[in-house]
């Protein structure tokens, strides 16, 4: 746990200079869109890949997180954003993993962003879901929530999530994430922070990514990601033009079903 500890902390070290140096924005204001115009979101897509660990009260090992996004615009400002998502552990030839597809039917109108969402969840058990989602821009800022219910043969449960990007400048977020789980068997929480930068407005970003997860059955954790993110969308879009025509995603039990399924 401390060697793997000292390894982010060393690579967070290599990386501050760059990030420090996309600090320095203050001589030259960054271009963002209107954010209070209504918009019209094309054709936009991303693939995005990281690999870390996962330290728990049981045991510790490797994860893999992947998710592709593909949105469409319908009409009126309305659009669908089909959103596929896993992750996975691995230790000693034991492994686990979820999956979660879903689709996002969403209007906005560049002040704010509405949807439904439909989908289904499979790990250690099989799960419908359906749910709402919200996001509100304050400025540079994005506020977000959404809420999903989740339905199977042994258990019923609802999840929550609220999370709040900050757009340093154009290229750069900061974002902070609240999970909440609440089933027949026990809660469970996660915090989440995550740092992301997308290089001159090249068609790939970086992230770091840290969370604490806390569950009433399987004990709490700690995990940690790198990686990246793969776009498709206009030449010279930043990272704000891009979250503004992908705003929501749904990750799934991820965390939470590792942490129990390692306590099994």
């Amino acid at each position: 746990m401390i060697r793997k500890l000292a390894l982010v902390a060393t690579a967070a070290l290599i990386a501050a200079p760059a990030v420090a140096a996309d600090l320095n924005v203050y001589g030259s204001e960054p271009v963002y869109k209107d954010a209070y115009a209504p918009q019209v979101s094309p054709v936009v897509a991303h693939l995005e890949v990281g690999v870390g660990f996962l330290s728990t009260d049981y045991d510790d090992g490797g994860l893999f997180k992947g998710a592709g996004r593909l949105n469409m615009p319908t009409g009126g400002n309305w659009n669908l954003l089909v959103d596929l998502g896993s992750i996975a552990y691995f230790d000693d030839g034991y492994s686990y993993a979820t999956v979660s597809p879903v689709g996002h039917l969403w209007h906005t109108n560049g002040q704010h962003a509405y949807g439904v969402f439909v989908g289904a969840a499979f790990g250690s058990e099989t799960s419908v879901l359906a749910g709402l989602e919200g996001l509100y821009y304050i400025g540079h800022s994005a506020l977000g929530g959404q809420v999903a219910f989740h339905g199977s043969d042994d258990n019923d449960f609802v999840t929550w999530k609220v999370w709040y990007d900050h757009y340093i400048h154009a290229n750069l977020k900061a974002s902070a994430q609240v999970d909440f789980l609440h089933a027949d068997e026990g809660d469970a929480w996660r915090l989440s922070g995550t740092l992301e930068r997308r290089h001159d407005n090249r068609p790939y970003s970086g992230f770091v990514n840290l969370n604490y997860i806390d569950t009433d059955y399987g004990g709490s954790a700690f995990a940690a990601l790198v990686g990246m993110r793969l776009f498709a969308d206009a030449p010279g879009s930043t990272l704000y033009d891009h979250d503004m025509y992908t705003p929501f995603r749904y990750e799934g039990l991820g965390a939470f079903g590792t942490v129990d399924s390692i306590r099994k």
